[in-house]
């Protein structure tokens, strides 16, 4: 796993001390600039599963894609603790960008009603 992620990024030229910056930059970013969720449920409970979802996943996940990268260009080698964190970190983010699609597939559905009423 190590191989493919080293020749993609020697390809590109860039450090895994630069991908760490970068990882923590857009955390940071993500953390000050709130996506909030566009469609309320009616339970309260999942409301608020999906504001932490939308509020914190993408900041977790840009954090441990960052921290993988500071362990890669620290210790030069990787190790199953480097692995977890980027897995986690890829986990992560395709929850928030699976939740993030079907709430904007929610509010579609929602103005298409709304316009069929009216």
């Amino acid at each position: 796993m190590k191989i493919i992620l080293d020749i993609v990024l020697a390809f590109l030229g860039i450090s895994y001390l630069y991908w760490t910056i970068l990882a923590v930059i857009v955390a940071l970013i993500f953390y000050i600039v709130n996506v909030s969720p566009l469609a309320i449920p009616k339970n309260p409970n999942k409301w608020i599963i999906k504001k932490y979802i939308f509020h914190y996943a993408h900041c977790t996940a840009f954090l441990a894609i960052g921290w993988m990268f500071y362990k890669l260009w620290k210790n030069n080698s990787s190790n199953w603790f480097t692995w977890f964190l980027g897995s986690i970190g890829i986990i992560l983010f395709g929850v928030f960008i699976v939740t993030l699609i079907l709430d904007r597939i929610h509010i579609k559905k929602l103005k298409e009603s709304n316009s069929q009423k009216n």
